[in-house]
């Protein structure tokens, strides 16, 4: 199988995307928005190589919605500090954590322009425009990829085209799409 150079790049910043939003390396800021509360339901949500929803690749982040029923009801935004974060590409310059009733639920990824770069999706019922889901079982991920794909030994995670498919405990625990970290 053939990576591209993209993938290969792509991979690797999925890899240190656990490191980024697991450690509070980074400093978080709440932030009250201003903007538009998003409805939608998560069936309705689709994952593809232009963002989810009303998220896109490319918008300015002053543009993202305070909430996305279904994917989240409050965003805190983390700087990088690439001191200590030297494996996150220097046009990375922070993330939105969204979070769903208190839980992690999505990240999104904010390059050094102030536009969005990539997005990581962890909530159950959310699928790709590929139809692989949050929940959907390792086997299951492998068959509908037909057996194309690449394995990311940093996140051991599955590569196809433009997306990146985590895994835990073979289930897919969350689908990713952009630059991330």
């Amino acid at each position: 199988m053939k990576t591209s150079k993209f993938v290969g790049k792509l991979v690797a910043m999925v890899a240190i995307f656990a490191l980024c939003v697991c450690s509070v390396d980074a400093q978080a800021q709440t932030r009250t928005r201003k903007t538009a509360t998003t409805k939608s339901t998560t069936s309705a949500l689709t994952l593809t190589k232009a963002g989810i929803g009303t998220i896109k690749i490319g918008m300015k982040k002053t543009a993202l919605p305070s909430s996305v029923s279904g994917m989240y009801d409050k965003l805190s935004y983390y700087t990088i500090n690439h001191d200590t974060d030297m494996d996150c590409p220097l046009n990375i310059k922070g993330f939105y954590r969204g979070t769903l009733n208190g839980k992690s639920s999505i990240a999104i990824y904010i390059d050094d322009k102030n536009t969005v770069c990539g997005v990581q999706v962890c909530v159950k019922g959310i699928k790709d425009s590929n139809g692989v889901y949050v929940g959907m079982t390792e086997a299951k991920l492998k068959k509908a990829l037909n057996n194309n794909y690449d394995i990311n030994v940093l996140t051991c995670g599955y590569c196809s085209g433009v997306f990146e498919y985590r895994i835990d405990e073979s289930t897919v625990s969350s689908l990713c799409v952009g630059w991330v970290y």
